[in-house]
């Protein structure tokens, strides 16, 4: 999900059936939290490394700068 600015604020992937109904959503690892899922004082970029692993290994995409690009969660943004 893309905040007002643009950069991304929760990461994830969608699965859809074949006839386009949307069958689960798997969030990942948000570097905005922290472990216990409370707001962290600082991103913590490592937290992306499932993200960046299934871009490498099923796309065949590098890292995409944008994604450490946020600044943090803010309600309603």
């Amino acid at each position: 999900m893309l905040g007002r600015d643009g950069a991304p604020k929760s990461w994830g992937l969608r699965l859809f059936t074949v006839a386009g109904h949307q069958q689960m959503t798997v969030f990942l690892p948000n570097p905005f939290l922290g472990s216990d899922g409370r707001l962290a004082s600082a991103p913590d970029w490592s937290r992306l490394a499932a993200w960046d692993y299934l871009r490498e290994n099923y796309l065949a995409l590098p890292p995409d700068p944008l994604d450490r690009s946020g600044s943090g969660l803010v309600c309603g943004g």
